[in-house]
């Protein structure tokens, strides 16, 4: 799938202008890019239509494979209720950011962070090594998209494409665009 070589493209990309380079950096992507031990795409070997090798390993995965550096993933939560995991959460500052190894948070299975994942039970702590708290949940917003984007077809197209990969619903963008698309 086209898709598996966006992680591809960016471990080579960091490999070569940061690691080769004996450099640090600051990886901002998307999270399900950086989780250890997703198990369902490590067995995806060839892209089903084009029938071409596919590395189905993440980000992370291809980094500390190519190149042995451990990468310092960092699990942004913005949806779970944590207080239900650990009470005195409800005093942290926000931002707080823990490490998750060794933690009630760590132990809990990924499957509370990220409801539709279909990894099979996994704790935490071997998909992240730390989790950035905002807040919680009722004080999070998002941004909506813009009137533009809405109305932009291919980029609807890869929008909703890319929601329906990883199994989120697609009917509440389509009733908000519907009804501000120019």
């Amino acid at each position: 799938m086209k898709w598996a070589a966006r992680d591809i493209h960016a471990a080579e990309v960091i490999s070569r202008e940061v690691l080769s380079k004996h450099r640090r950096a600051l990886i901002i992507y998307g999270d399900m890019h950086l989780r250890r031990k997703y198990v369902g795409a490590n067995y995806m070997t060839e892209d089903p239509v084009t029938k071409t090798p596919v590395d189905g390993r993440t980000l992370t995965e291809q980094l500390e494979a190519a190149t042995g550096t451990r990468v310092f993933a960092i699990w942004v939560d913005t949806t779970s209720e944590l207080t239900t995991l650990q009470a005195d959460i409800a005093s942290w500052p926000t931002p707080s950011m823990t490490l998750l190894r060794g933690t009630v948070l760590g132990a809990t299975d990924f499957a509370f962070y990220y409801p539709t994942s279909r990894d099979p039970a996994r704790p935490m702590e071997d998909k992240f090594d730390a989790l950035l708290y905002l807040g919680p949940p009722s004080t999070m917003s998002q941004a909506r998209l813009s009137p533009t984007l809405c109305a932009d077809r291919a980029y609807m197209e890869m929008r909703l494409g890319r929601m329906a990969l990883v199994g989120v619903p697609t009917d509440s963008l389509k009733r908000y665009c519907a009804t501000v698309a120019k």
